[in-house]
């Protein structure tokens, strides 16, 4: 007990020391982030500017031009989702598995992954960073549901020294995150409810800098204790994942079997391996483990993460800023025309109000009562009454009137046009050009414009490839328990069982969507535009349909009926047999029924008649049935013999491959061992 107290208080010691190295490093960007947030919600002055302007009776306005910008990007994403397929890495195969495909189309389904990936990939292009959470939930499902979750980018930590895109050289990555304490005694209902609360980790003010509690505490006490009876009371837990290294040893016998092992478990089979002289290779490995916690003022839980392989929470990052080591969206660099154009749209409005008021200069004398005079002037309904001679004294002359200065509007018209031209987004990605152009150049410039774009659509297309691998792990680790899946293969779609396969290497290739409607869209205008149409066999046209806008329930149909229509010679010999088989039948059924007769001589005569004319069409119907019953059993046994010889020659290739195998694994174990025999 004491040493698992000890390890828990080395494992909490370690977890602050690098969140508190790795939250400093970050709060810079954290501070840029909320700004960018507040910017897109229309949130664009300072309280400062705020107080001046109402300070001097002038209007605080706000157009807000980067909504539209940001939305753009986020819609062309939305209107080009992307797919995970996996291939195997096996000798010329290299059409996808069907049913890893599917499962990762159904994971993505159930989790709701399209919508959650967007707002991962939306929060990247405003702050820099989107984050998401690929796991399992094993709250409702004992077994584990799919789950994806975007995750509040304000909300993470990541590896000071990670420099590569998408983070994907971080060795640890946090979550901050406040909940209810009763959510919380859900998770852990083994912990008190004193040690749940990371009051060390808590952000308590807008700037983003950490309140370190542990070192108040020494000269304030405990804090405040947590009052779980109440509905708003929250806590900050800690969720850690970070890379671990494992040794191991890998093993290869006499036979050519390779074995992983520990190493206090093979110096135990190596004496006993010694001891009956046989010989053996071995190497030594490290292997990786993703190790998590979750930590409040004590460690709540340790243990293994459910992918070994990669964080469950993957990252999508924008453009990086090489100095600080951090990165930032497009909304760091739309904020200073922003700001431009709300303040000389503000000035421009004080302006016109300034002239339309107009004022005067005035001789003390000139009135009687100043009072009254301030308060009819401006009024053009009440008259303004002054002393006689006033007027033509020329004791009231007005003031200049303020002009608006020279180039004022081509600034505020150039802050304006700015907040676009600075994120590389045109007009016609916008939708928002007004001249008359054709439509394929309106969408070749759209194209163009895309260009820019593409570094964004990268990241964003590594990020679905490192999330496939999250993915792939856990549907072979602890999905495929014979769950049905709907599998879409080339001829038809089924509800296959999801069981655990051999391992085996897969490639995973990031894909578009056929579902997408941009991609429908291009790839059927393609096709029919430039007279494709009439060079594709009339068998691939069934494919096509896929692309095309009609229904799916239409598509599905129109594939069924082409299959049926594609049926081989030996359905339609079958059908001929059944056709004979029915004409035997009807012609037994009448000769039994002249037979059954007890009539004169002359119908006597009659039925045998009958009789012989039905036994001569009964005896052709048979014919023909055992001519094409031979043909029938001639095309199968050929068809059969084929297979097996295939069969038996294929059988023959892997012996041989298999001996070689052996030979050549022999061969590599013998020669990664010593000349004396023993391991290095």
């Amino acid at each position: 007990m004491a040493e698992s107290q000890e390890g828990q208080s080395d494992l909490l010691r370690k977890v602050k020391q690098w969140y508190r190295a790795d939250k400093a490093f970050s709060d810079d960007w954290r501070k840029e982030a909320k700004e960018d947030f507040r910017f897109v919600a229309g949130d664009q002055w300072n309280e400062r500017d705020k107080a001046h302007l109402k300070g001097m009776m002038r209007p605080v306005i706000t157009f807000n031009r980067i909504l539209p910008v940001i939305n753009s990007i986020s819609g062309q994403e939305i209107g080009n989702r992307q797919e995970v397929r996996f291939i195997p890495r096996t000798e010329g195969d290299v059409k996808p598995n069907e049913l890893l495909t599917s499962s990762a189309i159904w994971f993505r389904d159930l989790a709701d992954a399209d919508d959650e990936d967007s707002e991962a990939f939306l929060n990247s292009i405003v702050s820099g960073m989107g984050w998401t959470e690929t796991t399992l939930d094993f709250e409702d499902n004992e077994d584990g549901d799919p789950s994806i979750n975007s995750v509040n980018p304000l909300e993470m930590i990541w590896d000071r020294n990670a420099r590569k895109k998408n983070l994907t050289d971080a060795e640890r990555v946090y979550r901050v995150r406040q909940m209810a304490v009763a959510r919380a005694k859900q998770m852990f209902p083994d912990a008190d409810v004193s040690d749940m609360d990371a009051k060390w980790a808590k952000i308590d003010n807008e700037d983003g800098d950490t309140k370190d509690q542990d070192e108040e505490d020494k000269y304030e006490g405990d804090g405040d204790s947590l009052e779980d009876d109440k509905p708003d009371t929250v806590v900050t837990i800690v969720h850690c994942q970070w890379r671990d290294r494992v040794n191991e040893v890998r093993v290869v016998d006499w036979a050519g079997q390779e074995t992983t092992m520990e190493p206090a478990e093979f110096k135990k089979a190596k004496r006993r391996m010694e001891g009956l002289g046989l010989p053996f290779a071995a190497t030594r490995a490290t292997r990786q483990v993703i190790q998590q916690a979750w930590v409040g003022s004590k460690v709540l839980r340790e243990n293994e993460a459910l992918c070994n392989t990669h964080f469950h929470y993957q990252c999508i990052t924008a453009y990086q800023d090489k100095n600080k080591g951090t990165f930032f969206g497009l909304v760091h660099q739309m904020k200073d025309p922003q700001r431009w154009a709300n303040k000389w749209l503000s000035q421009a409005l004080d302006i016109l109000n300034s002239q339309a008021k107009g004022g005067v200069i005035i001789e003390r004398d000139a009135t009687d009562d100043m009072k009254e005079f301030e308060k009819t002037f401006a009024r053009a309904d009440l008259p303004t009454v002054v002393p006689r001679g006033t007027v033509s004294g020329n004791k009231i002359m007005p003031k200049p009137g303020a002009q608006m200065p020279s180039g004022f509007m081509q600034l505020m018209e150039f802050a304006i046009s700015s907040v676009r031209d600075v994120t590389g987004v045109s007009v016609e990605m916008l939708g928002m050009r007004e001249a008359n152009q054709p439509a394929s150049l309106e969408y070749q410039r759209r194209q163009a414009g895309m260009t820019i774009m593409q570094p964004l659509f990268a990241n964003l297309k590594r990020y679905r490839h490192d999330q496939g691998k999250v993915m792939l792990y856990l549907i072979q680790k602890y999905l495929s328990d014979g769950r049905l899946v709907r599998v879409v293969g080339e001829e038809n779609e089924q509800f296959v069982p999801l069981m655990k396969q051999a391992e085996a290497a897969y490639d995973i290739i990031v894909d578009d969507q056929p579902t997408s409607p941009n991609q429908k869209e291009a790839v059927w205008s393609m096709m029919t535009n430039s007279g494709m149409m009439q060079m594709i066999p009339p068998a691939m046209l069934v494919d096509l349909l896929e692309y095309s806008p009609l229904p799916s329930s239409v598509v599905e149909k129109i594939k069924k009926t082409s299959q049926a229509q594609a049926e081989g010679p030996g359905a339609q010999l079958e059908q001929q047999m059944m056709q004979l088989e029915a004409r035997l039948k009807t012609a037994e059924a009448t000769l039994k029924e002249a037979q059954a007769g007890k009539a004169q001589a002359d119908t006597q005569e009659t039925l045998a008649g009958i009789g012989t004319g039905g036994q001569n069409e009964m005896a052709k119907l048979q014919a023909d049935m055992a001519t094409g019953q031979q043909k029938l059993a001639a095309d199968v046994g050929l068809r059969r013999e084929g297979q097996a010889m295939d069969f038996a020659l294929g059988k023959e290739q892997l012996a041989q491959k298999g001996q070689l195998g052996m030979a050549d694994m022999a061969m590599k174990a013998m020669q990664r061992g010593q000349p004396n025999g023993r391991m290095a």
